[in-house]
């Protein structure tokens, strides 16, 4: 497993969506379907990840 050293670069659009925190799952999925920045965060993600998914540890570029 790798070590990635966070840089909250991004964050405070989630930030900003997750104030206050979702109450049920229904509420956390209308918010995030109205997220405007998920491309944004997505790149920033992958940026400070080495382009690796966390979950699987696949260069994300090659799988989509």
């Amino acid at each position: 497993m790798r070590y990635i050293a966070k840089s909250q670069q991004g964050y405070h659009q989630l930030k900003h969506i997750n104030n206050p925190p979702p109450e049920s799952s229904k509420e956390a999925g209308r918010r995030w379907s109205g997220f405007k920045n998920k491309s944004a965060l997505l790149d920033a993600l992958l940026e400070e990840q080495f382009k690796i998914c966390c979950y699987s540890e696949l260069r994300a570029e090659n799988y989509g």
